[in-house]
């Protein structure tokens, strides 16, 4: 019988080999026994079967949270937890199927990954986090996609994963971010920085992955055409550019109907590498770009002793721009930062904006 998924469990021992994913028998697992002689995972006894709930939904995949194994369904989450029974004077192990939610699912199989002790994984309605393994908890499941999850003005995850191939998938975990490739973008929750109630998600594109693999400290991922490519700090995409661009939040500077003028600005580039960066403004009435780009050029003795390592990070000192924008009498007020060019670096310090206020709308 072929199973498409397996976890290795058993308490600290590791005892047997859980698998599931069998087309014949879509709703059980089966485990790997014990022989007169020892356990061997090539064993399982035809008794060492559990249904996952009466329902026939397929599992999807298997986790491992502290002393659980998470057991994924399509629509459920339930886990097993290792016990043993005594048949004939001998002793067999036994894994029952406990439900945790039974309105929140994985369809996405290869998303699963363990995050700082908690199981994340994703379906087509979210990405979500394990926080706890009773059923007597309505909230052990949570979702952390709000916020890139997207809607029909702005399509975000959900429009990524709506008709794509589950087998299409994947994700993988580094130690201070989840990945989640589909449909040649990356999300990635960066969980040192934030945790799961305000998570901080960073957007890639352009990565036509179907597996992402670690190995060593790096991550690399393969696509279809079967080629292997790693993620390391480039400035070029195979020989073409990136599309990067930093769209601020909209600003009412406190008050959606007071009239502003917004008199200068000052945006602060990390000046590491060589790049020319366009400025946009964007307000009520105009979209107007500056006709000065900010441009850092990279110090050529700095940059040689980048490159042999030499230059260390007190070295760097920020590039700081000062521009006078001009918007007269605006409600709302915004700046987009766009690099596209070859080769070149995009590091955003930090911006300010310097307004004073006009009286209230009539």
């Amino acid at each position: 019988m072929d199973c498409r998924y397996a976890a290795v469990y058993g308490g600290t021992g590791e005892l047997c080999v859980v698998m599931a994913g069998s087309e014949d028998q879509p709703n059980a697992y089966f485990w790997s026994g014990n022989s007169n002689i020892k356990m061997d995972a090539s064993y399982f006894p035809m008794e060492q079967v559990q249904l996952a709930s009466s329902t026939e939904e397929r599992i999807t995949g298997f986790g491992k949270q502290q002393d659980n194994l998470i057991i994924f369904k399509e629509g459920s989450v339930g886990k097993t937890t290792l016990g043993t029974q005594t048949i004939n004077d001998r002793i067999f192990i036994d894994l029952p199927y406990i439900p945790i939610n039974a309105s929140i699912g994985c369809d996405l199989p290869w998303s699963i990954q363990l995050v700082e002790n908690n199981l994340v994984f994703a379906n087509r309605s979210g990405v979500y986090i394990i926080l706890g393994t009773t059923a007597a908890n309505e909230n052990n499941i949570v979702g952390i996609s709000r916020k890139v999850n997207g809607s029909a003005e702005r399509p975000g995850y959900l429009a990524d994963i709506s008709d794509v191939d589950e087998d299409l998938v994947c994700s993988v975990d580094d130690g201070t971010h989840y990945y989640l490739t589909a449909n040649t973008h990356t999300w990635a929750w960066n969980y040192e920085l934030s945790g799961y109630k305000d998570p901080s998600w960073f957007y890639l594109t352009n990565t036509n992955a179907v597996a992402l693999i670690q190995e060593a400290g790096e991550i690399f991922h393969i696509n279809q055409q079967d080629r292997l490519s790693g993620l390391h700090n480039q400035y070029n995409d195979y020989g073409y550019p990136f599309e990067r661009l930093f769209r601020f939040p909209t600003m009412n500077f406190g008050s959606y109907d007071n009239r502003k003028n917004v008199n200068s600005i000052i945006v602060t580039l990390g000046a590491y590498e060589t790049e020319n960066t366009e400025l946009w403004y964007l307000t009520d009435y105009e979209t107007r770009k500056d006709l000065t780009n900010l441009q850092v050029v990279d110090d050529a003795v700095y940059e040689a002793n980048r490159i042999v390592g030499t230059r260390p990070d007190s070295s760097r000192v920020p590039a700081v721009f000062r521009r006078r924008p001009m918007c007269r009498r605006v409600l709302h007020f915004t700046m987009k930062l766009i690099n596209n060019n070859l080769n070149e670096d995009f590091e955003l310090v930090g911006a300010q904006v310097f307004y004073n206020l006009q009286g209230r709308l009539r």
